[in-house]
C-alpha cells in the first residue's frame, strides 16, 4: 500500500487511492515534472511477466487518442511494478446509468460513435491493440462530454 505524500521514483508524489481490480491499485497522484495530476497504476504482482508488461507500456505510450489517456511511463520500484498516465476526470458509466431509464437517442449516438472511433484507431495499429475488458466502468464521461476509455493494462496484442 502506498501513502499520502509517499513519492516514488522520485518523480511521482502519491495523493490517494482511487481504485483497486483484479490487476491492480490505481493512485490519483502528482507528476513533479509534468506538473498535473496522473493516475499511477500499481500491478499486482503475478498479473504478468516483466518483460511482457514493458512491452505492453511501450505500446500503449505510442497511442495518441482524445479518446485514450496518454500512457507516460513504466515504472519498476521497490519490487513493485507501475504503469503512469493521464488522469481522466469524469464519471465513469456505469456510474450515469445507475436509475436512468432512457438517455436521449443523440447522446447515445454520440457515445457509440466516439467509442467506436476509439475502437478503430486502437485496432488499426501495428500491431493491433485489444483492449480486452470494455465495460461501463472502463468508460469516462468527462466534463467536456467526451468518452475516454481507461484502463489498458490488460490488453493484448495479435502477437502477444
Amino acid at each position: 500500500m502506498l501513502y499520502q505524500n509517499e513519492v516514488i521514483n522520485g518523480i511521482y508524489q502519491i495523493i490517494r487511492e482511487i481504485g483497486h481490480g483484479g490487476t491492480g491499485i490505481v493512485y490519483l497522484a502528482y507528476h513533479r515534472n509534468l506538473q498535473k495530476q496522473i493516475v499511477l497504476k500499481r500491478i499486482m504482482r503475478g498479473t504478468g511477466n516483466l518483460e511482457a508488461l514493458r512491452r505492453e507500456t511501450d505500446i500503449l505510450k505510442n497511442l495518441h487518442h482524445s479518446g485514450l489517456p496518454q500512457i507516460y511511463d513504466f515504472v519498476v520500484w521497490n519490487g513493485d511494478v507501475f504503469t503512469v498516465m493521464d488522469y481522466i476526470e469524469g464519471t465513469p458509466l456505469n456510474q450515469l446509468i445507475q436509475g436512468v431509464n432512457m438517455f436521449p437517442e443523440k447522446q447515445l449516438q454520440k457515445w457509440i460513435r466516439e467509442l467506436a472511433e476509439v475502437l478503430a484507431y486502437i485496432h488499426g495499429q501495428n500491431p493491433p491493440v485489444i483492449h480486452s475488458d470494455i465495460k461501463p466502468e472502463n468508460v469516462i464521461l468527462t466534463p467536456q462530454n467526451r468518452l475516454v476509455l481507461i484502463d489498458f493494462n490488460i490488453s493484448l496484442t495479435e502477437s502477444a
